[in-house]
């Protein structure tokens, strides 16, 4: 009976990490569509988030370790950002990441 409530646990913790990156990713996303390049902080955020996501490196907390970790396919996921337009973006995805993440706002 211990070794069922130690694995609940574990399963709950790593429900938990998912969730953290998940918002890690859904706030860099964010980052690339929705800032004004104009204001010169936004535009540093938009920049520091196309970095991350374009970079191959895999290593804890780079974007492919966070695709990877919420089962997501890093290749297909940039494709899909570079064929979107930022109209498309906040219509279609942005106001699915404020209904279905409140670690979105955490995160940031």
């Amino acid at each position: 009976m211990i070794r069922f409530f130690r694995r609940i646990r574990y399963f709950r913790g790593v429900h938990r990490e998912l969730d953290l990156w998940a918002a890690v990713l859904l706030r860099a996303i964010s980052d690339y569509f929705l800032f004004d390049v104009k204001e010169r902080r936004a535009a540093r955020f938009q920049r520091d988030a196309r970095e991350w996501i374009f970079d191959d490196r895999h290593y804890p907390g780079s974007f492919r370790f966070c695709a990877d970790i919420c089962g997501l396919n890093p290749h297909a996921v940039r494709s899909q950002l570079l064929r979107l337009n930022r109209d498309q973006f906040r219509h279609h995805l942005h106001p699915m990441m404020q209904a279905g993440s409140d670690a979105v706002a955490a995160v940031g």
